[in-house]
């Protein structure tokens, strides 16, 4: 009884509900086994709830990992200089890590600003745990977070929660200890990838800034050929202008010289009609009576007559008319006037472009009457000159696959007969 009275005066009276009456009954071990009971309840209900520790509440060994990993140096820096923190200007960013740890012990104006960035800046995650209430869950969530890369988050709000252990407590200050190594390393290792790709972008950079370079020269050599090529291109065009404009003015000149020829052509023909008109007017009393003539041989019995025996053969006569002779065998050019002027006519002679050049063609052409063109003596130019001039403008043509004596008499008897505008008229 004497235990039950100093347990009773232990209990508060606000807690203990036993009457004087009652205490005579109690039997000593299942009334104070009851009144236990009744006091852990009364404890229990008058105790207040847990809550999130504070930064300086955690214990001093894991304020470097929570400092070093949930904030970088700029934002220790800030804070350094909200809080005021004395040669804040002057530390290294060791010193500065070194100086935030040793203020986060105690509860003072630096370690009030971490603990409130810490909170702003990693609310959500906060939120996230604070619905846990076993290790095992806590545990669990914390692998999700370090395995996407938000061990930061993770740590402040494992570290800072109501209900972790100091068993999971010191489970997460190993996991995160062991990974600033890994991280270590691995920065290491990233370092030196890091090195490497610079390099080969520096050499990659060079090989694009010498290709750069020899595309631009190949590009401007390029562009002054295009240049060139432009201007020789101008130049061409100004000449092929200028040489149809000379073209049409060598065509009008020729125009202009057949059209003198022809005029004085026509003179003459008028003043030789003239003259034989005035002869044939005369006094017939004058004119001695004849008898007729006999019949002109035709040009094949002329062409069996000894060209030796005749000084000249009477089957045709040019009456004045001028006789290019175009090409033949110079050796021949004599027998050729021979027989030119034998038949009554001028006897005109280019050797078709060996000596005398093309370009007196054209004026022969204009002032001959008719032309004699020895084919097989001749250039190319020169006889599709004479061939399309003739057909152009009717002149009476002879052309001959031969340059002998015989088949040049031949070519004048024909183009002695053409009439004017004929053009082409045999091919001997």
């Amino acid at each position: 009884m004497s235990d039950l009275l100093s347990v009773k005066k232990l209990i508060p009276q606000d807690v203990l509900f036993i009457s004087a009456e009652d205490e005579a009954v109690w039997d000593t071990t299942v009334e104070f086994a009851a009144i236990q009971k009744q006091y852990a309840e009364k404890l229990a209900q008058a105790s207040p709830p847990l809550r999130r520790k504070k930064l300086w509440e955690l214990a001093v060994s894991v304020h470097c990992p929570v400092i070093g990993t949930c904030l970088n140096v700029d934002e220790l820096k800030k804070l350094a200089r909200g809080a005021g923190l004395h040669g804040r200007d002057k530390m290294s960013d060791y010193a500065l890590h070194h100086a935030a740890v040793s203020e986060a012990k105690t509860r003072n104006p630096f370690s009030e600003r971490l603990q409130k960035m810490l909170e702003q800046k990693y609310d959500l995650a906060i939120k996230r745990f604070a619905k846990l209430k076993t290790d095992t869950e806590i545990l669990q969530l914390w692998r999700e977070f370090a395995a996407r890369g938000e061990a930061a988050a993770g740590l402040w709000a494992t570290m800072s929660h109501a209900h972790i252990s100091a068993a999971a407590a010191q489970l997460i200050y190993e996991n995160i200890h062991m990974l600033s190594h890994q991280l270590g390393t691995q920065t290491q290792e990233e370092q030196r990838l890091l090195g490497t790709a610079i390099d080969e972008v520096a050499k990659l950079r060079a090989r694009l800034q010498r290709n750069s370079e020899r595309h631009a020269k190949d590009l401007a050599e390029k562009e002054q050929v295009l240049r060139l090529m432009q201007t020789r291109l101008t130049e061409l065009l100004a000449k092929e202008v200028s040489l149809q404009q000379a073209t049409a003015r060598i065509l009008e000149l020729e125009s202009a010289q057949e059209r003198i020829a022809l005029i004085a052509r026509v003179a003459e023909l008028e003043r030789q009609l003239a003259m034989r008109v005035q002869a044939a007017t005369l006094d017939k009393s004058t004119i001695p009576i004849v008898p007729m003539p006999a019949p002109v041989t035709t040009v094949s019995d002329c062409a069996q007559c000894d060209e030796k025996q005749y000084g000249r053969c009477g089957g045709s006569d040019l009456a004045g008319r001028a006789v290019l002779c175009v090409g033949g065998r110079a050796a021949l050019y004599p027998e050729y006037r021979r027989v030119v002027e034998e038949s009554g006519g001028q006897f005109l002679t280019h050797d078709g472009g060996r000596e005398d050049s093309i370009h007196r063609l054209p004026a022969l052409l204009a002032k001959a009457d008719v032309v004699v063109c020895p084919a097989d003596c001749l250039s190319h130019g020169a006889y599709y000159a004479v061939k399309r001039y003739c057909k152009r403008y009717g002149k009476p043509c002879a052309l001959l696959d031969k340059s002998g004596v015989s088949t040049f008499r031949k070519g004048v008897e024909a183009v002695a007969d053409a009439p004017l505008g004929a053009g082409i008229v045999s091919f001997v």
